[in-house]
């Protein structure tokens, strides 16, 4: 783990040894390894905006050095801190000495660069030009209107469409169907059919408990309706019919021979 040493002038004298560590992802800045003690600070209430990198660990072989750290921090509150400036001319780094208690008391570190309150001061003066707003989200061209990001949005609605399914189309009608019905004896056939069917819902069948009358009144309506509903039908074998020889729809088949049968059947209650 590399380590660089400092030196601390102090008004007791100049302590030496002290060792900051740091790991290979952590670089320290380039800065004299002459340090000036300036003040106790709370460290805890500098502005993030001033911290530059760290924290690091501080160590010391050095008697005096310790002692010092001791009495200075580790006896004092945990918000007390020790601010140190570099030498180094053209900078204004400054190193700020810390007690935390998180895990282990140690003295740590971290600095601190007090060049950017020229950013500070440049945000204020373009503050001044645009008003009111807050100086920390002006946009980074000046006078130009900030456009939102709406991508993510755009994405979020366009993955929530795909999901939604289409609109379900309409079952279509039903459509009638047509009897194959090209000669009169597969007419006959379907009307004798659907008149025995229309016998057997209403009730009108013959079986070896019915009386004579019964089986001859029901034979009676048989007839009737069959020669009705064929009589019914043969429009569509007149050759100047302009449906001729077309096969009748289904529903005339079996529409012909229910009317006709209530009629027939009405016919002989009333005999």
């Amino acid at each position: 783990m590399p380590s660089t040493s400092f030196s601390l002038q102090t008004d007791r004298g100049l302590l030496a040894d002290i060792q900051i560590w740091s790991d290979a992802a952590t670089e320290q800045p380039n800065v004299d390894p002459h340090l000036d003690f300036v003040c106790v600070a709370y460290h805890e209430r500098i502005p993030l905006f001033l911290v530059s990198n760290g924290p690091f660990d501080v160590y010391s072989e050095h008697v005096e050095t310790e002692n010092y750290f001791y009495e200075s921090l580790v006896c004092l509150s945990e918000a007390v801190g020790i601010l140190a400036k570099s030498l180094l001319e053209g900078t204004d780094t400054y190193f700020v000495f810390y007690l935390d208690q998180k895990a282990l008391p140690r003295v740590r570190c971290y600095y601190i660069d007090f060049s950017v309150r020229q950013q500070v001061a440049e945000f204020r003066e373009k503050a001044s030009k645009i008003g009111d707003q807050d100086v920390f989200f002006i946009s980074k061209t000046l006078g130009s209107a900030g456009r939102s990001d709406t991508s993510v949005f755009d994405r979020v609605l366009g993955t929530k469409a795909s999901k939604i399914p289409g609109p379900v189309s309409a079952p279509q009608p039903p459509v009638a169907g047509t009897l194959a019905l090209t000669t009169s004896q597969q007419i006959s056939q379907a009307v004798s059919r659907v008149v025995l069917s229309g016998l057997r819902l209403r009730g009108l069948s013959t079986n070896p408990q019915s009386s004579a009358n019964d089986k001859l009144a029901i034979r009676e309506i048989y007839h009737m309706t069959n020669k009705a509903a064929n009589f019914a039908l043969r429009k569509y074998s007149y050759e100047f019919n302009e449906r001729a020889r077309q096969a009748p729809p289904a529903d005339h088949v079996g529409g012909h021979p229910g009317h006709s049968g209530g009629v027939a059947r009405d016919l002989c209650r009333r005999g």
